[in-house]
Order: C-alpha cells, then sequence, then structure tokens
C-alpha cells in the first residue's frame, strides 16, 4: 500500500485481510465450527433428554433414546454435522412433553426484546456500510484501491454472520404452548447470545469500533442489546 493512508489505517486493513482470509478458509473453519457448536449444546441438551425420560413426560419416549443415541455416537465418531443434524428430531420429540400451559405469562418482553435485536442488527449493518464507504472514499488513489474496495465491502459479509436464529427463537418463545417449552426455547436462545458474544469477541470486531477510518459504533451496541436481552431470559 502506498503512502496515501497513513501507518494506522494501513495495519487496520492489513489486518483485517488476515482474518478474513482466515476466517472463509473452510480448511480452517468447517470442522471446528461443527465441533464447537456441539459441544456448546450437548451438555444442555442431553440434561433434557435425560430430565424428559425420568419425569416420563416424552410422547415417543425410545425415539427420543435412539436419536440422542445415534447423535452421540455420531459425536463419538467425530461425524459432528451427522450429530447436529440429529439435534432437530430430537428437540421435536422435547416439544411433545406434555405440560400444562401457564395461561398468565406475557410475551411483552420477548417480543420487545425481539424488535431491539432487528434493531440492532440494522443499525450494524448501516455502521458498517459507512466504514467501507469511507475505506473506499479515503483509499481511492492507492496503488491497491481495487483490492481495498473489495475487502471493504466484504466488511458488511462479516455482519451479516450473525444470522436470523435469535430473532427466530424469541419469536417461538411467545407462540409456546407450555412452560417447558418456553424454558427449552429460552436455553436455546441463551446459547445462540453466547455464540454471538464469541463472535463480536473476534479480531474484527474486537477492533472495528476504533478504526481509523470513520466514527462508528458496531461491537458496543451489538453487546449492550445482546446483554440486555440475556437478563430478559433469565
Amino acid at each position: 500500500m502506498s503512502d496515501i493512508l497513513n501507518q494506522i489505517q494501513v495495519e487496520f486493513l492489513s489486518n483485517y485481510l488476515g482474518w478474513k482470509s482466515s476466517a472463509i478458509d473452510p480448511s480452517k473453519s468447517d470442522a471446528g465450527s461443527q465441533a464447537d457448536a456441539w459441544i456448546k449444546i450437548q451438555a444442555d441438551l442431553e440434561a433434557r433428554v435425560q430430565q424428559a425420560l425420568k419425569d416420563g413426560l416424552v410422547a415417543d419416549a425410545s425415539g427420543l433414546r435412539a436419536r440422542w443415541q445415534f447423535a452421540i455416537e455420531q459425536a463419538d465418531s467425530k461425524n459432528y454435522d451427522a450429530a447436529l443434524k440429529a439435534v432437530p428430531g430430537i428437540e421435536t420429540l422435547l416439544e411433545a412433553v406434555a405440560a400444562k400451559s401457564d395461561s398468565g405469562f406475557s410475551v411483552v418482553a420477548f417480543q420487545r426484546s425481539r424488535i431491539i435485536w432487528l434493531d440492532t442488527k440494522k443499525r450494524m449493518l448501516s455502521e458498517v456500510g459507512k466504514l467501507a464507504n469511507a475505506v473506499v472514499a479515503q483509499s481511492s488513489d492507492d496503488e491497491d484501491a481495487a483490492e481495498i474496495a473489495k475487502a471493504s465491502q466484504e466488511m458488511t459479509e462479516m455482519v451479516r454472520a450473525i444470522d436470523t436464529r435469535l430473532e427466530d427463537v424469541l419469536d417461538q418463545i411467545t407462540t409456546a404452548d407450555t412452560p417447558r417449552r418456553r424454558d427449552n426455547l429460552k436455553s436455546a436462545a441463551i446459547n445462540v447470545i453466547r455464540e454471538y458474544q464469541g463472535l463480536l469477541g473476534t479480531s474484527f470486531f474486537s477492533l472495528v469500533d476504533s478504526n481509523p477510518f470513520t466514527s462508528v459504533s458496531i461491537t458496543s451496541n451489538a453487546k449492550q442489546s445482546l446483554s440486555i436481552i440475556a437478563n430478559t431470559l433469565k
């Protein structure tokens, strides 16, 4: 890169290109991410399966045992993709747990949390777009301007990696027909929040708010919103 950019800006972009390359390399991420995903859900899911079987509240107990055993065997064989694919079927059987719905439950807090998170994601995309535009504008005369412009636009994809799972599960909480189902969904939401918080702790998100191109608030707003939502789920 030329002298068009100052040294701090050059270092930020150089680091970003390294983070992006590592993030999109399947050999560095796929297997590890699947293993991490399984580890995050295994203990909680196993406890729920065992408790449901112990309480005799599952309509298809033999089916639940078989599916859980299959998932465990696949994980033990390091076939995490197959283990994770078995999880939805297990969740479906757990949803059949017979429990009396409590009519006094209010969905307002969870509806509000969903709105907070949707608004936060919109602000994050707006802010990262602002950053991308600033990078392009300030490096337009740089000898590596084309590469920088491409990388700056890909910053948006880093934010888009935060998918729809949290708003989806918050929506499901508001329509859950039993307390047990609702508790399971709250646990699932907490797990998603922890995953997002981990993502926000990675290199790009750790430094993006203090980038040397323009003032943005991407990570800090997301962390604050996730904290508020997590408190609602307690």
